[in-house]
């Protein structure tokens, strides 16, 4: 966790002009998710992990937005609302960090983040369940000129193998897809 802290200070660093060669200040947002209480693979350290970075973004002058162990539905109107309220923001310069903390998977070539309350029903209950990271993505390019940093802190493995049913398991990848 230590290191990922001083590589998060790092690129924030770096990536964050400073205010003395600005005129303008630079609007931080930040979303941070941890999911951890997961009926099946539950993990020990997202939570606390989520919050140490949640308390480190604030102290570096970030407006934080915190979500811990949320459903689907919960998940995404929570990244709706995070980008819904950077966009409106009136700053010329802004800048939003998204970290997450929690299980991530591959399908078919295709990223998502998994919430918590996933069902493992079919193919389709299953990926209408998770949080496909193009979504976030697609909410990132609706603001010209708005820098956005990404961290995921996600498993690269599937963690619910025995959980799934064949046919949704042959379609799961190790890792993240580039």
């Amino acid at each position: 966790m230590r290191h990922l802290l001083l590589l998060l200070c790092f690129f924030l660093i770096v990536y964050i002009p400073s205010s003395e060669s600005n005129e303008n200040t630079v609007a931080r947002f930040a979303l941070v998710i941890g999911n951890q209480q997961y009926a099946q693979s539950p993990l020990r350290n997202a939570l606390n992990d989520a919050q140490a970075i949640s308390t480190a973004l604030s102290e570096m002058g970030f407006k934080v937005s915190l979500l811990k162990d949320a459903n689907s539905e919960t998940m995404t109107q929570s990244v709706n609302d995070f980008y819904h309220a950077v966009h409106n923001d009136r700053s010329e310069d802004k800048l939003a960090v998204v970290y997450y903390a929690g299980h991530a998977i591959q399908i078919n070539h295709a990223n998502y983040l998994i919430p918590l309350g996933i069902k493992f029903d079919s193919q389709d209950t299953f990926t209408s369940s998770l949080y496909h990271l193009s979504d976030l993505f697609i909410q990132m390019r609706k603001a010209p000129g708005l820098r956005n940093i990404v961290i995921l802190d996600a498993c690269r493995n599937n963690p619910f193998e025995d959980s799934m049913n064949a046919s949704i398991n042959a379609n799961v990848s190790s890792g993240l897809a580039p």
